[in-house]
């Protein structure tokens, strides 16, 4: 299977996904949840398809302009998880790690928090504007929810 395409997770944040010949995993994510309204860059890494699953791993830096008393501008976020068909629709469920810069070295301890994702894909094309295009998306969703 390959999971070149654009993807959703159920809180309806977006990514764009190319696989690479060599499994090398590179697009961008587009969060709804999080104070960065970017597109940021992804990068990431699969493995073949092993029993109708293939492994996958990918992260992303956001950057948020105005983060608050006591936080940096920055936090990364990894995936881990597998692909596979799941109700004939392409899924990949992870879990996450969200580490966020906190200034304060006391608080550190709090700056990692822990989680779980699944995306379904929305389709196969990996052209960018379509990605950009929330109408288009949220058009692609609405349809994949009736089938």
């Amino acid at each position: 299977m390959s999971l070149t395409g654009i993807w959703t997770n159920e809180l309806r944040s977006v990514m764009l996904l190319i696989e690479g010949a060599d499994r090398s995993l590179a697009g961008f994510y587009h969060s709804v949840v999080g104070r960065d309204p970017g597109y940021r860059v992804l990068a990431g890494r699969t493995g073949a398809e092993e029993s109708g699953k293939q492994m996958a791993a990918f992260s992303v830096c956001f950057e948020v302009a105005d983060p608050g008393p006591g936080y940096g501008h920055f936090s990364v976020c990894g995936w881990s998880g597998w692909a596979e068909v799941e109700d004939e629709i392409l899924t990949i469920k992870t879990h996450w790690l969200l580490s966020v810069s906190v200034l304060d070295k006391n608080k550190e301890w709090a700056a990692t928090n822990v989680g779980e994702d699944s995306f379904v894909r929305l389709t196969d094309d990996p052209r960018e504007e379509i990605f950009k295009d929330f109408e288009a998306v949220k058009k692609l969703y609405l349809n994949l929810k009736r089938e």
